[in-house]
């Protein structure tokens, strides 16, 4: 379990640090930074890296991780920086209405969480699976 809290932890980390522009996908549980050059569109579109997966994984990882903070209060603090990272991805993808906006509900579902006090119960059973990428089909660089 403690694993997964890790690699949670990492995902929310480097989400923090994202800036507009930058693109991330997921390698072994992992975001990754996407470095911008002339391979960028083939690789991504070969390993089926797209929005629409980044976006589906996002919406699978923050509950479940949601759901850890109330057993584990110390990664509530990444989750509220991750949000930069977030607002970043979303001008990232301006030009895609479908993914602003699920980018702002996840957001928004987010901070609305946070914005509720951490029960102070004992540790429940958190989720023991990370959530899997699923390729998408679809070419959305």
């Amino acid at each position: 379990m403690e694993s997964a809290i890790v690699s949670y932890q990492v995902n929310l980390q480097v989400l923090s640090q994202l800036t507009p522009g930058q693109r991330i996908c997921v390698r072994n549980q992992y975001f990754v930074v996407e470095a911008t050059s002339i391979l960028t569109a083939p690789k991504r579109f070969l390993f089926g890296d797209n929005r629409e997966s980044i976006v589906a994984f996002l919406e699978q990882m923050y509950p479940t991780v949601l759901h850890l903070a109330k057993s584990f209060p110390e990664i509530r603090g990444n989750i509220q920086n991750s949000i930069q990272g977030l607002q970043s991805l979303k001008k990232t993808y301006d030009g895609d209405p479908t993914v602003e906006s699920r980018l702002a509900v996840l957001i928004q579902g987010i901070s609305n969480d946070l914005s509720q006090p951490s029960p102070n119960t004992t540790k429940s059973a958190p989720p023991n699976e990370i959530p899997k990428l699923t390729e998408c089909t679809d070419d959305l660089l």
